[in-house]
């Protein structure tokens, strides 16, 4: 108990909170420039999906055999 007090004297508490405060901030800015750029991700794969409506289709179609194929086997 004296060390935390101590500490808290000291103010070693306060710079734990400031620490913490900081990585809160890091991450939520972190997780707003994630959804940014998923968006931007999500609109570019519009447009080319509306651009090339075939070519996304077979594409779709030749993940999802893929995916099945995997799948399939795992079992």
């Amino acid at each position: 108990m004296q060390s935390a007090e101590t500490s808290k004297a000291n103010g070693q508490l306060a710079n734990s909170d400031r620490d913490l405060s900081s990585m809160v901030n890091n991450v939520t800015k972190f997780g707003k420039d994630l959804v940014h750029a998923s968006e931007e991700k999500i609109q570019v794969g519009v447009q080319y999906a509306k651009k090339y409506p075939v070519h996304t289709a077979i594409g779709a179609g030749v993940a999802g055999f893929a995916l099945g194929f995997l799948v399939k086997s795992l079992r």
